[in-house]
């Protein structure tokens, strides 16, 4: 063995050597000054060679690094191929922290510290006892923590504010976050089931989601996610609204009290507006043309609408239409198909009476005219024969009739005139009892 350097103070002498081979044995002896006496040699002391603890990692539970104020951070150091017994240290800022922050399990020591102070560094060792010794590792890497201002809780808005919807309606829901300019992606929850990303769209501040009214009593929520340095951290979720359905709204059927629709000046005009199978509370509306009657009622199936006096301004086309209120919100009806009012300024059968007489009086006066135009030529025919007959001379006392038969005996020329006389006279006699 070759001679080791030695030291000597007071009684106590030093040598310093190299560790080299595991299991080599080292003793002492000395001698007093002046006289070789060597006292004898000590006990042999055995050097054991252990391997040095290597450095560990130091992980966070998020590899980005970001952290939202007073979220949980989880921190792990870690060795690998070490089987010896060891004890984990954690320094945040060089400071060591207290033993009840973490815990060791095998070969990976955890942390769990609370996010506060932006930019702080993390860093870890370990102590691996060997027969009783305690060897430090070296100092792992650090890791730095970033904080981050949390998500607040966004606003979930239907576009029609009481909720109400018809079947097969489009249902338009935003979700909107205010004072935020990160990256956001925002979420949309049926009855706490993602929507998928085709039903939404994000725009600035506001992600906007479109679905079908389908359930009554669906409800929907959501949230969204910000983006900083690679983590995305999800708000809490909105409060829900609810979709209410409503049956929708049938056409109404509009008639009149005269199938026809044929009225005179001054007669009452009736028409009635009727909705089946739909007993909520309606307001009916009538309309002539384009334009709104002032007229509107409440009721659940049925409404009237009277002129009691009707006129010539009154003919036209009518509908009607009725509106349903749920929640607050207002349902219109379409408008029923158009019925027709005809006004006459006189009554039809009378006027056909008036016309028939009146045509009948002038038929009569003319033939009257041809009779008598033919009597005066029978009669200026025998003035010229100078011989008037006895009978004649009484023309004055006869009657209609028979002043026709002297006019022409053998009735060839007025006898057919007279009969039509006698019938338009008839007629226009039936015509005035009508």
């Amino acid at each position: 063995m070759p001679r080791l350097h030695v030291t000597t103070k007071n009684n106590i002498g030093t040598a310093h050597v190299t560790v080299g081979t595991d299991g080599e044995q080292y003793s002492c002896a000395y001698s007093v000054n002046g006289r070789r006496i060597y006292s004898p040699v000590s006990e042999h002391v055995m050097v054991t060679i252990t391997a040095p603890p290597s450095k560990p990692v130091i992980r966070l539970d998020q590899w980005t690094g970001v952290y939202v104020v007073g979220e949980r951070v989880t921190i792990t150091c870690s060795v690998t191929a070490d089987d010896r017994d060891k004890n984990f240290h954690f320094y945040r800022g060089g400071q060591n922290l207290s033993l009840s922050q973490f815990t060791t399990k095998y070969d990976i020591g955890t942390a769990r510290v609370t996010a506060g102070t932006d930019g702080e560094q993390y860093s870890c060792a370990y102590s691996a006892s060997v027969n009783g010794r305690w060897i430090d590792s070296p100092l792992s890497e650090h890791v730095m923590v970033t904080i981050t201002a949390p998500p607040s809780k966004p606003v979930i808005r239907l576009d029609q504010w009481t909720g109400v919807y018809v079947v097969g309606e489009r249902v338009t829901i935003t979700c909107s976050v205010t004072a935020d300019d990160r990256d956001k992606n925002f979420h949309f929850y049926r009855g706490g089931q993602n929507l998928s990303l085709s039903q939404f769209t994000t725009k600035y501040d506001i992600g906007t989601a479109r679905v079908t009214a389908g359930t009554d009593g669906e409800q929907y929520s959501c949230a969204y996610s910000v983006s900083g340095n690679g983590r995305w951290i999800d708000s809490p979720l909105s409060e829900h609204v609810v979709v209410t359905i409503t049956d929708p709204l049938k056409t109404p059927v509009i008639y009149l009290d005269q199938a026809t629709g044929v009225y005179a000046v001054g007669q009452t005009i009736t028409m009635t507006c009727t909705v089946t199978g739909d007993n909520r509370e309606k307001m009916f509306y009538f309309y002539k043309g384009h334009q709104q009657l002032p007229f509107n009622t409440s009721s659940r199936n049925t409404e009237t609408f009277t002129f009691p006096n009707s006129g010539l301004s009154h003919s036209g086309q009518y509908r009607c239409q009725y509106r349903v209120t749920v929640r607050s919100r207002q349902f219109d009806s379409k408008q029923s198909q158009a019925i027709t009012v005809a006004i006459e300024e006189k009554n039809p059968v009378a006027l056909a009476a008036v016309v028939g007489s009146a045509l009948g009086l002038i038929l009569l006066l003319a033939l009257l005219g041809v009779c008598v135009w033919r009597k005066g030529k029978k009669e200026n025919m025998r003035e010229t024969r100078n011989a008037v007959p006895s009978r004649e001379q009484n023309n004055e006392h006869l009657t209609y009739a028979d002043l026709i038969l002297q006019t022409n005996p053998k009735g060839e020329d007025c006898q057919r005139d007279n009969s039509h006389a006698q019938s338009e006279e008839y007629t226009l006699y039936a015509a005035v009892k009508l």
